[in-house]
């Protein structure tokens, strides 16, 4: 199924109903894959090597910025470089409109697919309306999960948070503390990026 605008996040009850972008966002969020862990988001990066930026606005969010990236890296053989310029994805922060939103991925207008690759990276969101009372290890949390949602993954409803960072639902993945890639989440990685 396409999409103008594709998202994914995580949510406390995750809902696909009326998902909105960030105040500012180019585009309003209309549809959320429904996808597990094992199977793709429908796009992926044709290459392994990726450049990312960081538009975070808060050295609040800089840092899990990093850490997510961080995680990722040393968890897969993605090999990330931060860039200013030429980035294959952004992370970034803003409030949605949706209290219950803790991040979104957001691919169309801000990154489109072609072939199944994106031509140009999503965009990685923090919610500071949900995130700002929280701790950084939660904004850590949240953006592990949300750079899965960028490497291709989707949400995983059947496992438990100890085998999968990808977990829809906030209130199953916060409560374990998970903060890297589970072992269901690098097999899904290695499922996309082998074809």
């Amino acid at each position: 199924m396409r999409h103008s605008v594709l998202a994914a996040c995580l949510s406390l009850g995750l809902s696909a109903g009326a998902l909105g972008a960030p105040a500012g966002a180019v585009s309003t969020v209309s549809a959320v894959p429904t996808s597990y862990t094992l199977n793709a988001v429908a796009c992926h990066f044709a290459v392994t090597n990726l450049k990312w930026r960081d538009a975070t606005t808060r050295a609040s969010y800089g840092g899990p910025a990093a850490f997510s990236v961080s995680s990722w890296d040393n968890s897969t053989s993605f090999s990330f470089t931060k860039v200013t310029s030429g980035a294959n994805f952004t992370i970034t922060d803003g409030v949605f409109s949706d209290p219950g939103l803790y991040g979104i991925t957001q691919y169309g207008n801000q990154g489109t697919c072609a072939g199944g690759h994106y031509s140009y990276g999503p965009t990685m969101w923090f919610n500071r309306g949900v995130l700002d009372a929280q701790s950084t290890s939660i904004r850590q949390t949240t953006g592990v999960h949300e750079m899965g949602h960028v490497l291709g993954l989707g949400h995983d409803y059947e496992s438990g948070c100890t085998i999968s960072i990808m977990q829809a639902d906030a209130n199953i993945v916060i409560p374990c503390g998970r903060q890297s890639p589970g072992s269901e989440d690098l097999r899904g990685i290695t499922r996309i990026y082998s074809q």
